[in-house]
């Protein structure tokens, strides 16, 4: 019997990207700031650039913010830190926290632009007890691709062989079910800025697979 998927809970849209005012934060609280030495997940400048401006936190932020208490993490999230709502939201659901108020605030920080709460969303669903299901996960790291992320694309992949037919047909329903009820930016990547290194990655994947005759 193939494992059943999470209740889809629809959110209405907001702003269609991130608006944060890194000012409101500290140096050590917000932003993804290059460094050649300690890249993290970005790789350049503008990618560091780009991965800031949707949400995500840099090396040193990451671990800042993962150091801080739970409370600290909220007050930070109240005032607009998306990075912050995003971890706040993973350890929320590691310490038990009910299944609506995690995904209720990732899908609030995610309408407000964050790209980083798709990505988190999806590595709840992949790791944590109790919310484990891979299809899920799957349909979060669809959107992250949708968003224009190319490691969206990656994490699918590597998540393909943990589903079977049925559950790949309602990770894609499940994924389409929550672009129409997030920011419609989502449905499009087209017309977005996309990360650095997604039109190549689209690229490289579609050429054709070289023949052993060839």
């Amino acid at each position: 019997m193939s494992e059943q998927p999470s209740q889809v809970t629809p959110h209405s849209s907001a702003v269609p990207s991130a608006r944060i005012s890194p000012q409101a934060f500290t140096r050590s609280e917000f932003g993804y700031r290059w460094d050649a030495s300690k890249p993290g997940i970005a790789a350049s400048e503008a990618d560091a650039a780009w991965l800031e401006s949707r949400g995500f936190p840099g090396p040193d932020v990451e671990d800042h913010l993962r150091r801080l208490s739970m409370q600290e993490l909220e007050s930070l999230a109240a005032r607009g830190n998306q990075p912050a709502a995003a971890i706040y939201a993973y350890k929320l659901a590691t310490s038990g926290g009910s299944r609506a108020d995690v995904l209720t605030r990732l899908s609030k920080s995610a309408n407000e632009g964050s790209v980083y709460a798709l990505k988190t969303a999806g590595d709840i669903y992949m790791t944590v007890k109790g919310f484990r299901d891979p299809a899920m996960a799957s349909a979060y790291y669809g959107l992250q691709a949708r968003a224009g992320d190319q490691s969206g694309f990656e994490q699918r992949y590597l998540l393909s062989n943990q589903l079977n037919s049925t559950q790949r047909l309602q990770s894609d329903l499940m994924q389409e079910m929550l672009s129409r009820s997030m920011n419609t930016t989502l449905q499009s990547p087209a017309g977005l800025n996309p990360r650095p290194g997604f039109n190549e990655f689209l690229s490289q994947g579609l050429s054709p697979t070289p023949t052993q005759e060839e």
